[in-house]
C-alpha cells in the first residue's frame, strides 16, 4: 500500500481522538484482545522538527569520522555531529517542538543547480503499523539506530520506504521533482518496525531491524514491535530551481537516518497512551503528552 499525504492523515485534535481498533482493555496489557491498526484506525502520534544544520557528517555509518560523509541535513537535535550518540543528544538542544524528542534526523543534501537546498522542516510521524496488533508496540529504546533507504541505489526503490511528492498530491516518484509554484517538494522515508530486542545497531546497520510480515507480525528473528517510524523532509519550492541532485549520489538515492533519544518517560506515555490504544493523536508538546495545538500546514 502507497502512503501518501500522511500529514493530512494525522492532523487531527486529541480530544477528539475516538475508536479503538478491535477489542477492548487496557493496551499492552496480558490478555488484552488484539486492536490491529487499519487505514480508518491507526495509532499514531507526531512532532514538527527544524531544520538544524548541515555537515558531512554520519554519526550512524562513519561514528566518530569527522567529514567522512556526504553532506546531510540535520533535524531535531541541534548538536548532532559524526560523535553523537543518545547521551550526548539528550544533553543538548532540540528544536523539535515536543522538547522530549532529542532525536538526531537526517537526510543527504538536495541539492539545486549544484547549490544546497535549505530544507524548511521535518515531520516525525510515529505509527502502529497497518495490520499489526497496536497491544503489541513498544517504546523504541534509546540509541537505537535507524537507516531508511539506500543511497548507493541506481534503481527507484520501492515507493513504501522512499518517495517524492509535491505538496499533498497523490503522484509520488522515485526522485525529487520540481513542484508547482505553491507546493513544497517532500521526501517520505519509512523506517522498519521490527527490532531483534538486543542489538541498537549492527555492522551493517540495519540487519538489527526488519520490515513487518505480510501477516502483521515481526518475524521471530525480530520479535519487538517498536512504532513505525516515518519521515517526511520539505522543501521549499521557491528554491528549487535548475538541475536537482543528491549529495549521496544518484537521484535514486533517497536515504535518511535516525538516532533515537528522547526522554524515556515521556515516549513510553506517548505508546501507552496513542499507540497501544490505536487512537491517533495530535503533535505532542513540552506540557502534555497529548498536545492540543493543530499543525499550520
Amino acid at each position: 500500500m502507497i502512503r501518501t499525504g500522511l500529514a493530512a492523515a494525522v492532523l487531527v485534535i486529541a480530544a477528539a481522538c475516538s475508536g479503538s481498533g478491535s477489542g477492548g482493555g487496557a493496551g499492552g496489557a496480558s490478555g488484552s484482545a488484539p486492536r490491529i491498526a487499519t487505514i480508518e484506525e491507526q495509532g499514531s502520534f507526531n512532532t514538527p522538527c527544524g531544520y538544524s544544520h548541515s555537515l558531512p557528517d554520519d554519526p550512524i555509518v562513519h561514528a566518530g569520522m569527522a567529514g567522512m560523509s556526504h553532506r546531510h541535513d540535520f533535524f531535531g537535535a541541534t548538536t548532532t555531529d559524526a560523535s553523537s550518540d543518545a547521551t550526548s543528544l539528550m544533553a543538548g538542544g532540540t528544536n523539535c517542538r515536543s522538547v522530549a524528542d532529542h532525536t538526531g534526523y537526517w537526510a543527504p543534501a538536495l541539492l539545486a543547480a549544484g547549490i544546497p537546498v535549505q530544507p524548511t522542516e521535518m515531520l516525525a510521524y510515529y505509527q502502529v503499523p497497518i495490520g499489526a496488533d497496536a497491544t503489541k508496540v513498544q517504546a523504541p529504546p534509546n540509541g537505537l539506530e535507524m537507516i531508511a533507504g539506500d543511497f548507493t541505489s541506481e534503481a527507484p526503490q520501492d515507493s513504501e520506504v522512499v518517495s517524492w511528492q509535491c505538496g499533498f498530491t497523490p503522484e509520488i516518484s522515485p526522485v525529487p521533482l520540481h513542484c508547482p509554484t505553491g507546493m513544497d517538494l517532500r521526501l517520505q522515508l519509512h523506517f522498519d518496525p521490527c527490532w531483534n530486542g538486543d542489538d541498537l545497531g549492527s555492522e551493517d546497520h540495519r540487519s538489527h531491524l526488519a520490515p513487518l510480515g505480510d501477516d502483521g507480525s515481526c518475524p521471530e528473528s525480530h520479535p519487538v514491535l517498536i512504532p513505525e517510524l516515518t519521515v517526511e523532509v520539505r522543501y521549499p519550492t521557491s528554491a528549487v530551481e535548475g538541475d536537482l541532485t543528491l549529495a549521496s549520489g544518484p537521484l535514486t538515492g533517497g536515504h535518511g537516518d535516525a538516532l533515537v533519544a528522547w526522554d524515556e518517560d515521556h515516549i513510553a506515555g506517548e505508546v501507552e497512551t496513542c499507540l497501544r490504544e490505536n487512537l491517533n493523536c495530535n503533535v505532542v508538546s513540552e506540557t502534555s503528552r497529548l498536545g492540543f495545538d493543530q499543525l499550520d500546514d
